[in-house]
């Protein structure tokens, strides 16, 4: 049997996951510069030093369209981060969540296709 080569990339994809307050936040800081964090949640206090000096960029991901045209900027511009990190996941689902369900009938309930 032979196998096709894999297609090699120069980017790296990452899931981090872990309980609150374990450092992902801190540890994505760490990653090749400039960094990029695109915030979800609530705040960015455990890296607010690094925002303060420029060596990290936040930008707040309030709705599921701030998050579309913060991912049409990046495509289309020569941005120049190294690294971008959407912190957290699990609050852009809620957004996703939050914009399915408002077009429908029981906006607390959602059905199995939504």
């Amino acid at each position: 049997m032979e196998f096709e080569k894999a297609e090699e990339s120069k980017f790296l994809k990452v899931l981090v996951y872990g309980a609150n307050g374990v450092g992902k936040t801190v540890s994505s800081t760490t990653a090749p510069g400039p960094v990029l964090i695109a915030n979800a949640e609530a705040g960015l206090l455990s890296i607010q030093d690094q925002i303060s000096s420029g060596a990290v960029k936040a930008v707040k991901i309030g709705s599921l369209d701030d998050l579309r045209s913060l991912s049409m900027e990046l495509k289309t511009t020569d941005h120049g981060f190294a690294t971008i990190v959407i912190d957290s996941l699990t609050e852009i689902q809620k957004q996703v969540m939050d914009n399915v369900m408002a077009d429908q009938r029981d906006k607390d309930v959602p059905a199995m296709r939504d």
